[in-house]
């Protein structure tokens, strides 16, 4: 992230629909360019050293400057699915193909969006690929077999599909700048002379590689990786959505951002401090018991124990594992990581800070949403897709007790605690949820959640204040009683939600929405009224904390919304 030496607040001039529902206030992380979600696509301006950087579901491209390995600029062109770029230095135009069939061109200097269209070749989905060549001013739309299918003029942006024939070669290259040999793919292409040129060879070099500073430019899960002969040189974070904190006792937010560990003042509504802990930070959390905020260090393979009285970093628990993700249980002052592929889990004990167990969960898919605590029976269930398994663990101990196979892929998981239930949706269709007697951890019953469109539950949220569970689904969200185990209705949270949470206090449900047509939504809805309205103001919505009282914190793109529930 781009260290700013000043702060901006701006207060949010939008407030919501319905309900008393306001944003009180918008705080800006130092960066004004906001973050990428899923980034999975690289360009490359060699002749002007900068990095384009874009994700899938985003909306935008981030701008990286070679130089300075800061983020200079943001284009607002939403991506789609599966999105590949490729920049054009004779037009200096950036292009951006979706997975989804259409393309977008932007300017790259002012980064304004020229023009967006389908084209009028046929389009599929293994057409993703480019090549820009700058000396004759186009750009060639090749498949993932290096076909070409059609060509986009740099200079009239005006599209056409044309006839290629090919002759595909392979092998490798060795680059005198990092000493290494490349392997890669070329095509001769013969291109109908009536459309335009012979393009020459067609090579797909991985990583991105600048000869001109002789840097290589990959994506390392959120980062961007800037490698110099054998060394890397840098670490650009892209992705805003790790998992922040809360303090009740400091009134304080706590926000991992790279190497640094951003605290945010909400009485003074702003970052009163960024604080350079060492390291990848992933994920914090706070444990009230201790006064220590704990922050996931994923490439120092370490738990860091920060006292946030003294802003300084007070202890280090060492992995073996690269942590990612955090979950903190006052209960039973356990803390709980999991690493990259979500298959471990490791148990530590707060109070000697020490590690008690590390055991092989299966694949969770989802970070902690395939996780699930139950206090009454001092149990830790963790969901494992790949082999369609609940993994119980003890609580205490944190070592594995027994095994529950289910019949499908459980994901997203929520506890009843009234009734001693455990609730699991079952990925794939039929959209199904599984009862689990939590007393005997034996499957009871499974839910079939209604017909085809309503397809799987990405999201599970129980309120104790209704006895009942909400399954935040593609477009609709079955309300389960948990005392019939039956569907009593139908609502939606959006298209794709992802954060969600329920406030015990008024019984509202929040939900991230990350692809309502392009646009980060945060919807609500209030089960008294049976009402779904959306936020207005928020902007890419990820992370929802809730302070115990009546304010909600919204991570949104390096910002966080400051919501009044009342």
């Amino acid at each position: 992230m781009a260290r700013l030496l000043s702060v901006l607040l701006l207060p949010c001039l939008l407030v919501a629909v319905g309900f008393g529902q306001a944003i009180e206030s918008t705080i800006h992380l130092p960066d004004s360019f906001g973050g990428i979600r899923s980034p999975t696509a690289l360009a490359l301006d060699i002749p002007g050293n900068r990095v384009f950087v874009a994700g899938t579901r985003d909306d935008r491209v981030l701008i990286i400057d070679g130089r300075t390995n800061q983020r200079v600029g943001c284009i607002p062109m939403w991506a789609g699915y599966g999105p590949r770029i490729c920049y054009n230095p004779a037009s200096r135009k950036l292009y951006s193909r979706s997975g989804d069939g259409w393309y977008c061109i932007a300017d790259a200097d002012s980064g304004r969006v020229v023009l967006q269209f389908t084209p009028c070749w046929e389009p599929g989905e293994g057409h993703r690929r480019f090549y820009c060549d700058s000396a004759d001013n186009r750009v060639y739309c090749l498949t993932e077999d290096g076909t070409p299918v059609g060509v986009i003029d740099g200079r009239t942006d005006s599209a056409a599909a044309t006839q290629f024939t090919e002759q595909p070669t392979s092998g490798s290259r060795y680059d005198t700048t990092t000493r290494r040999w490349t392997e890669y793919r070329c095509s001769t292409v013969v291109v109908d002379s009536a459309i335009a040129r012979a393009a020459g060879p067609l090579v797909y070099p991985t990583p991105c590689f600048n000869p001109r500073t002789g840097r290589s430019y990959e994506i390392d899960g959120g980062d961007l990786v800037v490698t110099e002969g054998d060394s890397v040189v840098a670490r650009v974070l892209l992705n805003f959505n790790s998992q922040g904190c809360y303090s009740p006792r400091h009134d304080r937010l706590y926000v991992p951002d790279g190497d640094l560990l951003a605290v945010v003042e909400l009485a003074e509504q702003r970052v009163i401090n960024l604080l350079p802990v060492g390291g990848h930070l992933t994920a914090a959390c706070y444990s009230p018991v201790h006064n220590r905020i704990y922050l996931a260090n994923d490439s120092g393979s370490a738990v860091l124990v920060s006292d946030p009285d003294s802003n300084r970093v007070a202890g280090r628990i060492g992995l073996d594992i690269q942590p990612t993700s955090l979950f903190y249980s006052v209960v039973f002052d356990r803390l709980w990581c999991g690493d990259a592929d979500a298959r471990r889990l490791v148990t530590i004990d707060c109070r000697t800070e020490r590690v008690l167990a590390d055991v092989d969960v299966g694949f969770a898919g989802w970070a902690w949403e395939g996780l699930c605590l139950d206090s009454l029976g001092r149990k830790l269930y963790c969901a494992s897709m790949d082999d369609s398994t609940v993994y119980v663990v003890d609580a205490d101990s944190g070592k594995l007790t027994s095994r529950l196979k289910l019949p499908g892929a459980p994901g997203s998981m929520c506890v009843d605690s009234q009734d001693r239930k455990l609730y699991c949706a079952l990925f794939w269709e039929p959209a199904r949820l599984a009862v689990i007697d939590a007393r005997t951890d034996s499957l009871v019953r499974t839910i079939h959640l209604g017909d085809e469109d309503i397809r799987c539950p990405y999201e599970l949220c129980y309120s104790a204040l209704t006895n009942r569970v909400y399954c935040a689904g593609w477009e609709k969200t079955p309300v389960v009683d948990c005392v019939t185990d039956s569907i009593v209705r139908t609502t939606s949270l959006g298209t794709l939600p992802s954060s969600v949470l329920s406030n015990p206090r008024t019984g509202r449900i929040y939900a991230s929405d990350v692809a309502s047509v392009g646009i980060h939504v945060l919807w609500a809805y209030d089960e008294s009224a049976d009402s779904v309205w959306y936020v207005a103001g928020v902007g890419r919505p990820g992370q929802i904390l809730w302070d115990g009282e009546d304010r909600l914190f919204v991570g949104g793109s390096s910002r966080i919304y400051v919501l009044r529930d009342e």
